[in-house]
């Protein structure tokens, strides 16, 4: 007998990492006369800058499984220290939405999945915390002898960054894993390939349940960052921005 595991990231995945929307699956085989026990497999990043957040449910299926998805009705809550939210099934199957609740820097989040006859799933993250552009500043211009220099966060493990111009992005998909002890980030302008005129640069940085999503765990194996009594990954994102002007 052998098991299919899925997960999926809606929307904040860097390009080079996750193709938006896209499932991934892999398999490895049980010994055999083993029983299958089906585990929820869940997957989210909760981000400073986002109104509402999101959680994809599902769970993992034997590979002469239909595919069919039953979670319509999994009880999913998140809970910080003022807050603890149900999460509603919204547009799209597997994914689930909570309320805005402003997130800060540092504080630890918990969510819960229940399902029946599946495991509870239990997951935690802690916000990182903030890092500061030390340039550009704010209506400065760039060009291309310029280098990009952040400090970093101290509890960030990987930098993500997207280039926006006239609200559409210019250039993205660019995602660092933070493997340097500097203080400083620095990316050099030339590599970024920017159009002319007014852009804003976001960063988005997240924790080590995230770096070890991608970065730790190959195609054979299940991961669990930052969860218990299932399968997949509870993370979180610091995410800040800046303006400015790029002159070739």
């Amino acid at each position: 007998m052998t098991k299919k595991f899925l997960s999926s990231y809606r929307g904040y995945t860097p390009i080079l990492i996750l193709a938006v929307g896209i499932m991934l699956f892999s398999a490895c085989p049980k010994t055999p006369g083993e029983d299958f026990q089906s585990e929820l497999n869940v997957f989210g990043v909760i981000r400073s800058d986002r109104g509402a957040q999101f959680i994809i449910v599902d769970r993992t299926y034997a590979m002469d499984d239909t595919m069919g998805w039953d979670l319509e009705n999994a009880f999913v809550t998140m809970t910080g220290d003022t807050f603890c939210d149900t999460f509603h099934l919204w547009e799209y199957e597997r994914e689930f939405r909570g309320f805005y609740h402003p997130l800060e820097t540092g504080q630890t989040y918990n969510i819960m999945v229940a399902a029946d006859g599946l495991d509870t799933l239990w997951g935690e993250t802690t916000m990182p915390g903030a890092y500061a552009f030390i340039f550009p500043q704010p209506g400065d211009t760039v060009d291309n002898s310029d280098t990009i220099i952040i400090r970093k966060s101290p509890e960030g493990k990987v930098y993500e960054f997207r280039l926006y111009q006239n609200d559409t992005i210019a250039v993205m998909g660019m995602s660092y894993p933070d493997f340097l002890t500097d203080t400083l980030f620095r990316l050099p302008v030339e590599e970024m390939n920017l159009p002319e005129g007014d852009l804003r640069l976001e960063i988005a940085v997240y924790d080590s349940n995230f770096f070890n999503y991608q970065y730790q765990y190959g195609s054979n194996e299940y991961p669990q960052c930052g969860v218990s009594g299932g399968l997949g990954a509870f993370c979180s994102a610091y995410v800040n921005s800046v303006n400015f002007y790029f002159q070739p």
